[in-house]
């Protein structure tokens, strides 16, 4: 499979469709550049830094890649955008084309050819970053999320497509479809990229051409509804160094010093942070458990530090007559170890183990 042919499959097959829950949209899709493709891709040999300040070591590039293994259950979650494209790449990763078609809101291409798209592909590993809020117009809810993919094919060679996909929703109460409730990919503007290019930049850019098109774009992402959008919140402070607002995402009790908490974060906002899906949730005593799997990595994309990140919310009503799961999510640890390996996608795999 070549580059051009992944990507393909991706705009066609999540394009934007004009009828919306009885209604036109007047939204244009914006126009991908093309990025040309290299013909080897990187893996990664550098060891793992022992702490967050050490310095990334250079990457030796190859053309092959092992897959990572999968998770032991299919993880189908489309509560939130960034949950729902990880479940699309479950299902892509697991070949399970059925249900990865499923989260196209209106593909333009038959489940076949959609199938066809990802005959080579052998692992999609996915970095993703909520690049906007929800922006809630015209009965509609809609959210761009940035992302790298990193594909690796039948014959172990390793690709890299980056940009942006625009997810949507109908807000409640609108759609009779209860399919519609759930998020969905509305339209995917990806294209190749050097595989061997910073990661940052990608993520800081994918999705500039929906500036002028979705509220919120841009500013600190801080919902905290799901599980992985407080992971997603945390992390994004992180980056941002705003580390008195990460600290504020940590439950109390559990909520460190600050003069403790920024220096041990503070050299981890230089790294990327990937966001894995939720492993395990569970419900005791009035509290709502998950936990989710999470990596840094350095701008060459060698894993440098692993999280299984703890979280929790509230499953009593905030306020009388309230829905518990209205509650934000918080963490409950923050701590970070050495990557197991130096592989992204095998890291994120070992990231709770």
């Amino acid at each position: 499979m070549t580059p051009r042919t992944l990507a393909t499959t991706l705009v066609l097959a999540a394009s934007l469709v004009a009828s919306a829950c009885g209604g036109s949209s007047t939204r244009s899709a914006p126009t991908s550049t093309p990025v040309t493709s290299p013909t080897v891709a990187a893996t990664s040999t550098a060891a793992p830094a022992d702490s967050p300040s050490a310095v990334a070591t250079p990457v030796t590039p190859t053309s092959t890649a092992t897959p990572a293994p999968p998770l032991t259950t299919p993880f189908d979650d489309a509560s939130d955008p960034v949950a729902m494209l990880l479940s699309f790449y479950d299902a892509v990763n697991r070949h399970e084309y059925a249900r990865a078609y499923r989260y196209l809101r209106a593909p333009t291409v038959t489940e076949a050819a959609f199938a066809a798209g990802y005959a080579d592909t052998v692992q999609a590993f996915a970095i993703l970053r909520p690049a906007s809020g929800i922006d809630a117009a015209a009965g509609n809810r809609r959210m761009v999320v940035a992302a790298i993919i990193d594909a690796v094919t039948a014959n172990g060679s390793r690709q890299r497509f980056a940009g942006c996909y625009s997810t949507w929703r109908a807000a409640e109460g609108v759609s009779e479809n209860p399919r519609d409730v759930s998020w969905h990919i509305e339209e995917a503007q990806i294209a190749p990229v050097a595989v061997t290019g910073p990661i940052p930049g990608l993520l800081d850019h994918g999705c500039d051409a929906y500036a002028d098109r979705v509220a919120n774009f841009g500013t600190p992402f801080a919902l905290r509804s799901t599980p992985l959008f407080a992971a997603a919140a945390f992390f994004d402070a992180i980056h941002r160094q705003d580390f008195e607002r990460a600290r504020s995402y940590v439950i109390e009790g559990k909520r460190p010093p600050l003069a403790e908490f920024r220096p041990a974060w503070a050299n981890a906002s230089n790294l990327t942070p990937v966001i894995g899906p939720v492993i395990a949730t569970e419900g005791a005593a009035g509290t709502v458990y998950a936990r989710a799997r999470a990596i840094f990595v350095d701008d060459a994309g060698v894993a440098r530090f692993g999280m299984c990140a703890q979280l929790q919310r509230s499953n009593m009503p905030a306020t009388p007559g309230g829905d518990p799961r209205d509650n934000d999510w918080s963490l409950a640890s923050t701590g970070l170890d050495v990557a197991a390996v130096s592989d992204p996608a095998r890291a994120l795999a070992l990231a709770c183990h």
